[in-house]
């Protein structure tokens, strides 16, 4: 997404382009995941039908609401989501807020943001399904992806009719997407659990003060 914004593209356009880049992406680490069977598949029908409703909903919004709305919901998200991985993981985490009903309200919310803004949605449904749904963070990284990508292939045919895409971008970095994708997945699953959150942590501060100083 910086990158994009630092071509000049309008944020709008940015986040359509970026759902084609996602769901070709997503594809190619659903299949490495596969391959190291981290995939919860048992619940890929609950999880899965909640992100084509929610990417659909949340994409027709994108569509119909204001950039200025837009870049303050990705704005709040990011710092919401560092402040829990830096200060408040062992609170959160100590709730015991691993409830069915839970992980059910706050996935479908994840699916609507993932249609409605798309960047930063892999990490929100990674601590969603970490908080929500018992998984560590690694195997919540993996069980993320089928349903990122029904929900970003739900929104990006919603994009695409509605001409928002730069196919022009959008092809290159599908193309990237893939290598880094698969590239990227063969090395998560030797990472620790410490190693992932450091870099998480660390890409929510490149975002946030990109938008910070933007």
């Amino acid at each position: 997404m910086v990158v994009l914004l630092w071509l000049g593209l309008p944020l709008p356009t940015v986040l359509a382009t970026l759902k084609c880049s996602e769901f070709f992406g997503k594809l190619s680490a659903l299949h490495r995941f596969a391959q190291h069977e981290l995939i919860d598949w048992g619940a890929v029908p609950r999880l899965g039908g909640m992100a084509v409703v929610g990417g659909a909903v949340g994409s027709y919004c994108q569509v119909a609401l204001s950039p200025d709305l837009l870049e303050w919901v990705i704005v709040v998200m990011f710092i919401g989501l560092w402040l829990y991985l830096t200060l408040f993981k062992r609170v959160v985490d100590g709730l015991n807020l691993d409830q069915p009903w839970l992980l059910d309200v706050m996935f479908l919310g994840t699916c609507m943001y993932w249609g409605f803004v798309g960047s930063g949605g892999g990490m929100l449904a990674l601590v969603v399904l970490h908080v929500f749904g018992g998984y560590s963070l690694v195997a919540a990284n993996a069980n993320k992806t089928l349903p990122t990508l029904l929900a970003h292939g739900a929104g990006l045919l919603v994009v695409a009719t509605a001409g928002s895409v730069s196919w022009g971008h959008a092809v290159p970095f599908s193309v990237g997407a893939v290598v880094g994708a698969w590239v990227g997945v063969g090395v998560l699953t030797r990472t620790s659990e410490a190693v992932a959150r450091g870099c998480l942590v660390l890409l929510l501060s490149v975002v946030i003060l990109r938008f910070v100083f933007s």
